[in-house]
């Protein structure tokens, strides 16, 4: 998982800098993005130190990460209509 998170945000730092995404949106979004997005590394490594001396915390710390990244941010712009 940690592996996953650094090569998700990697890819994601890449592509959203300098526009380079398919659908760019206002700079406040991709930048609200961005901003979800950063803890995901340090948090999903130590959920995996922590998981290593107490599992049933990490089950549920994994379980608290997904509820996290699959819930809305409530920051995001929908796009504008033409």
């Amino acid at each position: 998982m940690v592996f996953i998170a650094a090569m998700f945000i990697s890819i994601w730092l890449w592509a959203s800098r300098r526009n380079r995404l398919i659908d760019p949106r206002t700079p406040a979004v991709v930048e609200a993005r961005t901003r979800r997005f950063l803890p995901g590394v340090p948090v999903y490594l130590t959920t995996a130190i922590v998981s290593l001396f107490y599992p049933i915390v990490g089950l549920f710390l994994l379980g608290a990460l997904a509820v996290f990244f699959l819930l809305p941010c409530g920051s995001y712009v929908p796009a504008a209509e033409e």
